[in-house]
């Protein structure tokens, strides 16, 4: 996990590809800073790992995830080296399950519930549910906001930031805590 931003302060954030300063309205969020993120993409063995842990714990995903670009047939199995792969063929509602698991495995106060209840389900069938959710404001893990995510992409200093139309690594489900 890396630290962007300290506590207690707000950054102005440059959005979108299109920050330049001669621009008449470059994009800018407002951002509290202080959070920390994932350095990586998740990888497949500490999914497995999770996910195993949650099935065993009440827990049910429509989706086991994938090690990388495996082969179908690899869905769900003991992840195999090369390690450090991300997951793949999961969904937003898996994610969301995921890390609330995450989150009471470690000890942690689950993020996203409905009707105050810890969502432990990503199958279709309770798909209404699910999109339902809520984030609270526990302490757990969860997924950063896209103004958070672009601030942590483009953090220099908090002052100086990485331009919009510079590539800084592929987005896939970065967590929060």
């Amino acid at each position: 996990m890396v630290l962007v931003g300290m506590a207690g302060i707000i950054y102005n954030v440059p959005t979108g590809l299109e920050d330049a300063a001669w621009l008449a309205k470059p994009g800018v969020a407002r951002v509290p800073g202080g959070y920390q993120i994932a350095e990586t993409e998740t990888t497949y063995e500490l999914w497995y790992a999770v996910r195993t842990w949650a099935e065993d714990n009440g827990y049910q995903f429509q989706n086991a995830g994938m090690q990388g670009s495996k082969l179908k047939e690899f869905i769900g199995a003991t992840p195999t080296p090369p390690e450090g792969q991300p997951v793949t063929t999961v969904s937003w509602r898996d994610c969301v399950v995921w890390l609330n698991a995450l989150s009471e495995m470690k000890g942690l106060q689950p993020v996203y519930r409905t009707a105050g209840e810890v969502v432990r389900d990503s199958r279709d069938s309770n798909g209404k549910l699910v999109d339902k959710v809520e984030q609270t404001d526990n302490n757990g893990y969860r997924l950063p906001t896209k103004e958070e995510w672009e601030m942590a992409a483009r953090w220099i200093d908090g002052t100086n930031w990485t331009p919009g139309s510079c590539p800084s690594g592929i987005i896939r489900y970065h967590i929060i805590h």
